[in-house]
């Protein structure tokens, strides 16, 4: 991701309001996206998340967003 898609992608999470409906429904279509342009992106974040809360370091996930760890469990 260039930097400038990633300002541009920054400015527009930071403008939505996700306590209102069409926020919601921004947030689901952005979402809906991101899993159409990189497949698995929003699984490898969740299995990150999920591997934080059970004290699993994720220190050493590279750029692309995964490490070993984060692999394995994103392909089950």
């Amino acid at each position: 991701m260039t930097e400038e898609t990633a300002a541009r992608l920054r400015e527009v999470l930071a403008g939505i309001d996700l306590g209102r409906a069409d926020g919601k429904i921004g947030i689901g279509v952005m979402l809906a996206e991101i899993e159409r342009v990189a497949p698995q992106a929003i699984l490898q974040s969740a299995a990150r998340v999920q591997l934080r809360a059970l004290g699993v370091s994720v220190a050493g996930a590279s750029a692309a967003g995964t490490d070993g760890a984060c692999a394995t469990a994103c392909s089950r």
